[in-house]
């Protein structure tokens, strides 16, 4: 009797389930970072409305938003103290013609 057909086709199956397993936790792996993906987006998505409805019902800013607040602040604040010292610098000229 020659076993070596019946045994090279055993290789051959024992071979497909295990590439089949590989194949089946590469897929899982990829299923489980797109999970992953996802949770992330929804919870973004969810503190996104969450500081919108907080504005809303509360009158609170968002952190981004006070974050954009102190900038523009910030922005007066050097726009305002270049005005004084153009202000200044012409006063003192006009002061000179006379």
């Amino acid at each position: 009797i020659n076993t070596v057909p019946y045994l090279s086709h055993q290789f051959i199956l024992e071979n497909r389930k295990v590439n089949t397993h590989k194949l089946n936790m590469s897929s899982n792996a990829a299923n489980s970072n797109t999970l992953t993906d996802m949770k992330e987006a929804a919870t973004s998505a969810m503190n996104t409305v969450s500081d919108t409805v907080s504005q809303a019902v509360y009158g609170e800013k968002s952190t981004s938003q006070k974050a954009a607040d102190s900038v523009d602040r910030a922005g007066d604040t050097a726009g305002h103290k270049a005005e004084k010292a153009s202000n200044t610098a012409n006063s003192a000229i006009n002061d000179m013609k006379n």
